[in-house]
């Protein structure tokens, strides 16, 4: 079965299911957004059959960077600590809970 994946074609043994890809791929699960034929699917529905054809877009993401910010540090306004193209991901979209200040 032939698959797009973030603008690349890759070949796959079907029936495979959308966590299966995830899990070929290597990918940790609980810090992957994913896009399937341009609409978000939250993790609980990771068990659809991918079909022939079907363009995926996958973000993974990763930590780093500086040291925690102690709470006196957080700034009034949101940050943006990823950017993302081709892909209009929320916070919620991506099962990520919001944080409001203190």
């Amino acid at each position: 079965m032939k698959l797009q994946i973030n603008g690349e074609d890759r070949d796959f043994a079907s029936p495979l299911s959308l966590q299966g890809l995830i899990e070929q791929l290597g990918m940790k699960s609980d810090r992957v957004a994913v896009e399937l034929n341009r609409q978000i699917v939250p993790r609980d529905q990771w068990s659809i059959a991918l079909k022939e054809g079907d363009r995926l877009e996958i973000v993974q993401f990763v930590g780093g960077g500086s040291p925690p910010l102690q709470h006196s540090q957080f700034p009034r306004t949101p940050l943006v600590t990823h950017f993302f193209t081709n892909a209009c991901l929320t916070p919620a979209a991506l099962g990520l809970k919001c944080f409001k200040h203190l």
